[in-house]
């Protein structure tokens, strides 16, 4: 399964609204790493005003700092709680 994103509009905090290829729309709240990851560019998107400077390339979610993530992986933060795709999670690696 492929999965890119195709459009994302900032919702509220950290939290980013996500519609995928594959039509499906989820909430990415992306706190949790915004705040923890102690590297630098993560760092940087502490800052609401940064963190709202992204874009849609490369069919994920780009900053202007550079950082972009994975579109599986924000599939994954997006859909984690859906036993349906638990499976496809677990081909991924992001869960045992």
């Amino acid at each position: 399964m492929m999965v890119g994103v195709e459009r994302a509009e900032y919702v509220e905090g950290f939290t980013i609204r996500v519609v995928f290829q594959d039509g499906r729309t989820g909430d990415i709240d992306l706190r949790e790493i915004v705040q923890k990851d102690p590297r630098p560019i993560f760092a940087e998107l502490s800052n609401w005003d940064r963190f709202k400077d992204f874009k849609v390339d490369y069919d994920t979610i780009c900053w202007a700092n550079g950082l972009d993530l994975a579109p599986e992986y924000l599939y994954f933060l997006a859909f984690r709680d859906d036993p349906a795709l638990k499976r496809q999670f677990q081909e991924w690696g992001y869960l045992s």
